[in-house]
């Protein structure tokens, strides 16, 4: 008989902390209310269609993984969402990127677009209101609690440790995201935010 389980520091052992984030992160971003989409967000240079409209409307977790990608989009709706003011979009949806990448980045290069912008939208260092929405709040993820800013953590310190494994060398994994230095001041800015709450 073999032991078909994951080894210590393998891999496979790493990944396995996806279904878990997983559930952690539904039980802590709420579905509703679904932020109001503002009209045309994501209308085309056309001006025929609006790219986004996989978002309207829509809880989170129903948004399709093809719809949280870089692909297809003149202006991919990490970057869409960052401009639009308050950055209410941004912060509901953020959960359901970060989740989406673990799983269908290699068909959709969720990883790209929403890593990259967690680059420029970096959280405050205040206070949450629980009187006001989870994703409410005039700058990026003003208004996320203690439980969500961990999971924010938890997700990129898993990114982190599978960009590289235990040698040094790119980790077989299901993204193409590489971590770089950059994302090292990301991480350190949600775990400085997790700090004031």
């Amino acid at each position: 008989m073999t032991d078909d389980s994951p080894k210590p520091g393998s891999g496979g052992e790493r990944l396995s902390a996806v279904p878990l984030l997983r559930a952690r992160v539904l039980q802590a971003f709420p579905t509703d209310p679904v932020p109001p989409y503002p009209p045309n967000l994501g209308l085309d240079p056309c001006g025929e269609r609006d790219e986004y409209e996989g978002f309207i409307d829509r809880p989170w977790p129903a948004v399709e993984p093809r719809h949280l990608g870089t692909l297809g989009y003149d202006i991919s709706p990490p970057i869409g969402f960052a401009l639009e003011r308050p950055p209410h979009l941004l912060n509901y949806y953020l959960p359901a990127f970060l989740l989406a990448g673990f799983e269908h980045d290699r068909e959709h290069e969720i990883f790209d677009g929403i890593l990259w912008q967690l680059r420029e939208a970096m959280p405050p260092l205040g206070s949450h209101d629980p009187a006001l929405p989870w994703w409410h709040g005039s700058t990026f993820f003003a208004n996320y609690d203690r439980e969500q800013v961990d999971c924010v953590i938890a997700a990129l310190e898993l990114v982190q440790l599978h960009s590289v494994d235990d040698c040094g060398s790119p980790c077989a994994r299901s993204w193409h995201y590489e971590w770089e230095l950059q994302d090292d001041l990301v991480l350190e800015g949600w775990r400085a935010r997790r700090a004031m709450l």
